[in-house]
């Protein structure tokens, strides 16, 4: 049997020397690994000091009136933000839920402009805790005013105007026909009353909406070392926002679709619809896809029930998982129910007769 190989003697003239035992001990080793190393973040120091700059371009806050204003609102100077029909929407639903916040800093309009183009006798140092201190910002010419941003806000606040133009239109329609009238009942001067209460309201909105909080900055400054400071303020919030309801999102949706019906009728409702259902997998709710996949429940709310106004959207119809849960169990006939319904207020808001038991029969079966 052949002697076993030793150990081979570590050589000085080895070019690598085989490992030897560190004369650093344990304690040592912990001392060094308990060691931290201060984190830098380049990205938000970078953000710091453009928000610093920014500052430094601020001429001061106040307010303007969007639907009086004589200057044209120009944006995506600085920024290519296309207007979408779903964002416009989106600050509808929020208008509607949580009132129109046009006086705080978070939602005021950024106005990039030149001093001179200001009247020399305003100040506008007020606070944005005391909305009454903002005063109206007077512009002495006619040009453009350039916004950073905020055209989702502006264009959502004009469509509720003219929806409140619309609707002050019908209830003067509405006071007309009950004037016309030959004779008039207890319940005529009732529904003349009612009507002229909501007009009231109406004009008031009509009247004194438009006001908005704006943040104006110097162009000079800005512009100043080029165009990033523009950009930088043209930006919406970078960081995570709490995410809308699924309620607002299936009322947001059937918006789009009614806006799509009205513009182009059920064909383009429907392939507004399709595109719906071609977003990417990350942004869909499996429950509100199921209801979207009910065509007759959507064509329902779309053209009965949303059209009824704001205060329908807290029943059960607007309820995500209460659709969800019914549509397997009797959805297709209170759909049918909810048509009804809808159709039944209608007739009474209107001189329209209502349908004989045998037409309406008729019609029952045809949704079938």
């Amino acid at each position: 049997m052949p002697p076993r190989k030793g150990k081979k003697k570590a050589d000085a003239n080895d070019p690598i020397p085989p490992a030897t035992t560190s004369n650093l001990n344990t304690g040592d080793l912990y001392a060094r690994l308990a060691q931290s190393v201060v984190p830098t973040d380049e990205l938000a120091a970078k953000i710091q000091c453009l928000d610093v700059a920014l500052a430094k371009a601020r001429i001061g806050i106040g307010k303007i009136n969007i639907l009086k204003l004589e200057n044209r609102l120009t944006f995506g100077v600085y920024n290519d933000r296309p207007e979408k029909t779903t964002e416009i929407n989106k600050m509808l639903t929020s208008f509607e839920s949580h009132g129109i916040q046009a006086f705080t800093e978070v939602n005021a309009l950024p106005i990039i402009i030149h001093r001179s183009r200001l009247s020399p006798d305003q100040t506008f140092d007020a606070n944005w805790n005391q909305p009454e201190t903002l005063i109206n910002v007077r512009i002495t010419d006619a040009e453009e005013i350039v916004l950073a941003s905020g055209q989702h806000r502006v264009a959502a606040l004009k469509k509720m105007y003219q929806s409140y133009l619309d609707e002050f239109i019908t209830y003067s329609q509405h006071l007309k026909q009950l004037e016309d009238l030959a004779t008039h009942t207890d319940m005529h001067f009732e529904d003349h009353a009612a009507i002229q209460d909501r007009m009231v309201k109406v004009k008031g909105h009509i009247d004194h909406d438009g006001e908005w909080g704006v943040i104006l900055y110097d162009e000079d400054v800005l512009l100043a070392d080029g165009l990033e400071l523009a950009q930088h303020l043209s930006r919406n919030q970078s960081l995570h926002v709490y995410k809308e309801t699924v309620e607002e999102v299936l009322v947001s949706t059937l918006r789009n679709l009614l806006d799509e019906y009205q513009r182009g009728g059920e064909e383009a409702m429907m392939k507004a619809l399709e595109l719906e259902f071609s977003k990417p997998a990350k942004e869909k709710n499996s429950k509100i896809t199921r209801v979207l996949k009910n065509t007759r429940l959507v064509m329902t709310l779309v053209k009965d029930v949303l059209p009824m106004g704001p205060h329908y959207r807290h029943r059960h119809e607007f309820s995500v998982n209460w659709l969800y849960k019914a549509i397997s169990v009797t959805m297709g006939m209170y759909a049918i129910y909810m048509s009804t319904n809808v159709e039944v207020f209608r007739r009474l808001a209107s001189k329209d007769t209502f349908p004989t038991v045998a037409q309406k029969t008729v019609h029952m079966f045809a949704l079938f």
